[in-house]
């Protein structure tokens, strides 16, 4: 195996890592936002 062809393979390994790690990220950010507005509706329902 090529030194290069390593490296490559290396780097396309970490960049859909960090592409995966951003969509975790922006689903976690999606969710907590959704609670808090659920927290919100139901603190206003309930006085």
């Amino acid at each position: 195996m090529k030194m290069s062809m390593f490296i490559t393979l290396a780097v396309s390994i970490m960049f859909s890592a960090l592409t995966n790690a951003a969509d975790y990220a922006v689903a976690l950010g999606y969710a907590d936002v959704n609670v808090q507005h659920l927290g919100y509706k139901l603190s206003v329902t309930n006085n």
